[in-house]
């Protein structure tokens, strides 16, 4: 257990946890669909990857999903991703302060919950950033 704060002060680090987790999970689907556009192999996306700079934790969970078409590693939907991401932008309007990722990190968690469904995981993201 961690005491950050007064009252609020961990809803709030929660929020930013999970814009964080989420922006990385949004770059690996993303970086997954290059790969796949760009003729690059996946599996060695992942394999590199994970070994560097860009390993996350949200890196292995997103490649579940693209390699094995397997969501066992993050059972977080993506209705609760767009609503967590919603709560962060009024808490920084409340604020007064801005934020140059969150908003397209709401409109792609947005779309992917359109696309994918309410109940969908966040790795399924993926689905929506293939080219078609």
């Amino acid at each position: 257990m961690f005491h950050v704060g007064p009252t609020g002060s961990a809803h709030k680090l929660k929020l930013i946890n999970n814009f964080l987790s989420l922006g990385a999970a949004a770059l690996a689907a993303e970086a997954a669909s290059m790969a796949a556009t760009l003729d690059v192999s996946q599996q060695k996306l992942l394999d590199i990857c994970s070994q560097g700079g860009a390993n996350s934790a949200m890196l292995a969970p997103v490649m579940e999903w693209v390699l094995e078409r397997e969501c066992t590693k993050l059972k977080f939907s993506l209705g609760n991703a767009e609503k967590d991401m919603n709560y962060l932008t009024e808490t920084l309007a409340t604020y007064q302060a801005r934020s140059a990722m969150l908003p397209p990190l709401c409109a792609f968690l947005t779309r992917a919950k359109e696309d994918q469904g309410d109940e969908s995981f966040v790795p399924t993201a993926y689905d929506s950033c293939v080219q078609k």
